[in-house]
């Protein structure tokens, strides 16, 4: 003889899971069978609303063996509801957050039925303005396409210099910024005006202003210049 709660038409006379009062629920009930997005079964274990309205429905797929109140193997399932909010909210990293559900959960489903992450939405995002990404300065990218990234992207963060930068150097990692000071022949230092100029007693901040350096390299080179004058004597 079967047993009646292995049945579904068992659980036609299930009454309403507590979930259901609250926002988004939807119409599912506790033991009725539904459909996912993919086309397959499951036995509805329970319906849970969200503050976002979306209700979260977990079950076993069909037909379901196991004891009726065992939790092993439970599991969310992808209806059209959730996946249509996923859809919509596709590039939000923290969208697992507002339906109260792991991260590990929102990107099975998405993978399952969307095939795509938020993280695969951004790269998709930088790489239909790699031309802009290239020819423009930072501050130029920010200004064409910093409103469009917290829009479309779905990000809570402004466009800064140094993302745009990381990833202009992650993209194009040949693309270097013109010099902005001609180029230095080699020994420039060693003209008897600059040398002279290293070697005085004036402060390397100074000297350093004054030939485009930093006060650093100043230091290195009066070491050189002494190790070389100390070594020319002995």
């Amino acid at each position: 003889m079967t047993d009646a709660t292995d049945n579904p038409a068992h659980f036609s006379t299930v009454r309403r899971a507590p979930w259901l009062r609250g926002p988004g629920a939807g119409t599912a009930a506790a033991g009725s069978l539904i459909t996912d997005v993919l086309g397959r079964r499951w036995t509805v274990h329970s319906v849970t609303a969200t503050r976002v309205g979306v209700a979260i429905v977990r079950g076993w797929p069909y037909p379901h063996v196991a004891g009726r109140g065992s939790a092993r193997g439970l599991t969310v399932i992808a209806t059209p509801q959730l996946v249509e909010y996923l859809r919509q909210h596709a590039c939000t990293p923290q969208v697992h957050h507002r339906l109260g559900l792991c991260s590990v959960t929102v990107a099975r489903i998405r993978r399952a039925t969307l095939a795509q992450t938020w993280r695969a939405q951004r790269e998709q995002w930088w790489h239909e303005r790699a031309d802009d990404l290239r020819h423009l300065s930072a501050r130029e990218f920010i200004a064409r396409h910093g409103a469009e990234w917290m829009r479309s992207v779905g990000s809570d963060k402004l466009l800064g210099s140094e993302t745009v930068n990381a990833r202009r150097r992650r993209m194009h990692p040949t693309v270097r910024r013109p010099h902005t000071v001609p180029r230095r022949p080699n020994a420039w230092w060693r003209s008897s005006e600059i040398r002279s100029l290293i070697e005085s007693r004036a402060p390397a901040r100074g000297i350093a202003d004054k030939l485009g350096i930093t006060p650093g390299y100043v230091y290195a080179l009066r070491m050189y210049l002494k190790s070389e004058m100390h070594a020319a004597v002995a």
